[in-house]
């Protein structure tokens, strides 16, 4: 069972310097880091705990701000991410028990009775059941996460390769990424992150007239099988 971190100066801290070195995908700013930690801790975020100290009917709060940083410009505040917690208990009256965050990497097992849905687990088991041979183009938004994305992608047993697609940067960038993958004569194409949308995934096989997996409509047929 995981520990519970209780959030001071201390821990603050401490998450702050480490998210410096091992921060990526959007992150590990330390100024960045210090600011909003400290609002949270202001407003009442006391403990970081481990999910299985929580009860069974505990209530957590999804939130992200994929993508954001990518853009170049500051599109929100550390007071945004309160206000729109504070925002959701206003509008549905429910009792939030804790917050968790939604991206595509890997999170550690969690072991329960309650359905939980991993979206990195989904998209790599999907890609193992319906390719067992051949070559596959992973597109990720940042240059840093190419080597981890190749050491996660490889486990497959597939020949792969990985390029960098930014979602929030211009088109005519995109293209040349797209032209690319299309000389590279996947398989199999995945967008490994949430922030990709509709769009790039049907310009990117309009292109190269290959299968893309687009996380988030993965993850979303997957929730209407279970409801």
């Amino acid at each position: 069972m995981g520990r519970i971190i209780k959030i001071n100066e201390e821990t603050i801290e401490a998450a702050v310097l480490g998210g410096a070195v091992l921060g990526g995908g959007g992150g590990g700013w330390i100024e960045e880091g210090r600011k909003i930690a400290k609002l949270a801790f202001e407003k009442g975020f006391s403990e970081i705990l481990p999910l299985e100290v929580l009860s069974e009917e505990a209530l957590l709060l999804t939130v992200s701000a994929v993508g954001a940083p990518s853009t170049g410009s500051e599109m929100l505040s550390p007071d945004d991410y309160v206000r729109s917690v504070d925002f959701f208990i206003k509008k549905t009256g429910m009792k939030i028990d804790g917050l968790i965050s939604s991206e595509i990497g890997d999170f550690p097992e969690i072991k329960s009775e309650r359905i939980f849905l991993f979206p990195s687990k989904i998209l790599f088991k999907t890609v193992t059941a319906i390719l067992s041979k051949g070559k596959l183009g992973v597109l990720v938004p940042m240059e840093e996460q190419k080597q981890d994305s190749m050491k996660k992608w490889k486990k497959t047993g597939l020949d792969v390769i990985v390029d960098v697609l930014n979602p929030y940067r211009g088109a005519s960038e995109m293209e040349e990424v797209f032209d690319i993958i299309k000389r590279e004569n996947v398989n199999l194409i995945v967008l490994d992150c949430i922030g990709y949308n509709m769009k790039i995934k049907e310009r990117i096989r309009e292109i190269t007239g290959k299968i893309v997996l687009l996380p988030r409509t993965l993850l979303a047929r997957f929730i209407k099988e279970l409801i």
